[in-house]
């Protein structure tokens, strides 16, 4: 975190290392993320009673969000110096959106 905060220089070998590392597993992360929709799907279908047809907006919605948050993702890494901060913040938002799921009781 030290060096992602700008405290320490991130160009010595370890924290390349430890911030790629960091990247990986926040890229698998997302990606776990994207592929649990699929799965899901029916159970989630039977929680808000809803056929399993009609929540194919799901899948549109969570494309376009994540179209939406990559450009503006790349408007924030282009101008901030600590980029790393940018993916934390997204990492976050993601697992908030994740541990609200399964409290939904309607769509939209």
């Amino acid at each position: 975190l030290r060096g992602m905060c700008g405290l320490i220089p991130s160009d010595t070998a370890g924290n390349r290392t430890l911030i790629s590392t960091g990247y990986f597993l926040s890229f698998f992360g997302i990606g776990c993320v994207l592929a649990g929709l699929g799965p899901i799907i029916s159970a989630l279908s039977a929680q808000l009673d809803m056929p399993t047809a009609e929540l194919g907006f799901l899948f549109t919605a969570r494309a376009l969000g994540y179209l939406a948050g990559s450009a503006f993702g790349g408007v924030l890494v282009d101008r901030l110096r600590h980029t790393h901060i940018i993916l934390l913040l997204g990492n976050l938002a993601c697992a908030v959106g994740c541990a609200a799921l399964p409290s939904l009781r309607r769509a939209a």
